[in-house]
């Protein structure tokens, strides 16, 4: 079987497309995001710089999430291939374990695929809008909501080179993959 008789819903095409997809909304809402933010007090636009920044982290995470998976797509095609893995619930059960299907630090302790500090840097900020904050405005463990209620809700942050950094992250993976 070549690579182009993979399903599309196992292939790691897909994910590479949708990656890429959503870091490029997520640029778009960049600017007016920043912009926003520096005034949001002045005119009243709380919720929509809460809406804008909380959407703009959740595009950049699952981006990055999906590069991830991507890339151990890559790695399990000759399996997808033979049918050993049928479907994408069959690829969650090689590497997620107990964990829900959004901790890529399993999947890349499973993969065994190299990442950098600064790579680690970058999943840690957007890790918590992987898993809920990009949905929720609280996690559902009781401790972390309780620690967030008196601390703050600091789930990530956000700058005007994140569009480079991401996009950089999303280069390396493909090259990875395409070496």
């Amino acid at each position: 079987m070549r690579d182009s008789q993979i399903r599309s819903s196992l292939h790691y095409l897909t994910y590479i497309e949708h990656s890429e997809s959503l870091k490029l909304a997520a640029d778009d809402n960049l600017p007016r995001v920043i912009e926003l933010s520096k005034t949001w007090h002045l005119n009243n636009n709380r919720v929509k710089v809460l809406g804008l920044l909380s959407a703009t982290l959740l595009l950049y995470a699952l981006s990055i999430e999906l590069i991830l998976k991507a890339r151990a797509l890559y790695i399990e095609k000759e399996r997808i291939k033979s049918g050993e893995i049928d479907s994408y619930q069959s690829f969650l059960k090689q590497w997620k374990g107990k964990s829900n299907g959004h901790d890529v630090e399993k999947l890349i302790e499973h993969y065994k695929i190299q990442i950098s500090e600064s790579d680690k840097d970058l999943i840690k900020n957007f890790k918590q809008h992987m898993i809920w904050a990009g949905r929720f405005p609280y996690p559902i463990n009781n401790e972390q909501t309780r620690a967030m209620e008196s601390s703050g809700r600091k789930t990530g942050s956000i700058n005007n080179k994140h569009d480079q950094i991401v996009q950089a992250f999303i280069d390396k993976q493909k090259f990875e993959m395409f070496k």
